[in-house]
């Protein structure tokens, strides 16, 4: 491999982090979804709750930093 082709430290970091965040799919929550199938993992509640800060930010009665909030 190149130097140029070689991942980088913080590339490596990032995609360890991607890694270890799957594993928020295995996390069970005490929420039901809205059908009352099952229960939500944190996964889908972290995808949900970070919709809902972009569909929704623009009714907010105070400017919003909506990367801020996804972030969080």
């Amino acid at each position: 491999m190149t130097q140029a082709t070689m991942p980088t430290e913080r590339l490596t970091q990032q995609l360890n982090f991607i890694l270890e965040i799957d594993r928020l799919k295995g996390i069970m929550r005490r929420s039901m979804l809205v059908s009352g199938d099952r229960y939500e993992n944190s996964a889908e509640h972290s995808w949900h709750v970070a919709l809902m800060a972009v569909l929704l930010a623009e009714h907010s009665n105070e400017p919003v930093d909506v990367l801020h909030m996804v972030k969080m």
